[in-house]
């Protein structure tokens, strides 16, 4: 994970203010999620979080790199 290969999951260095349901809306800093191949995924949702690992785990599979920029954005669905 993070050499560009598809994952459901990220390890951050920080995750203050980062919480399940969260979506992520641009990955490598200004593109919306991606998978591998470039194809966009989708809506994709944070679904569970490990504190003791920093591990992310997100609904679908994304194309994450090392060092690259997140954006997230928590929206109410229901």
């Amino acid at each position: 994970k993070g050499d560009g290969e598809d994952s459901d999951t990220v390890v951050v260095a920080d995750l203050t203010d980062i919480v399940v349901g969260m979506e992520l809306i641009y990955h490598k800093g200004t593109t919306v999620p991606t998978n591998k191949a470039g194809s966009t995924v989708g809506t994709t949702m944070i679904s569970s979080i490990d504190t003791n690992t920093n591990t992310i785990t997100f609904n679908k599979d994304v194309g994450f790199e090392d060092s690259e920029t997140r954006k997230f954005n928590y929206t109410n669905r229901r």
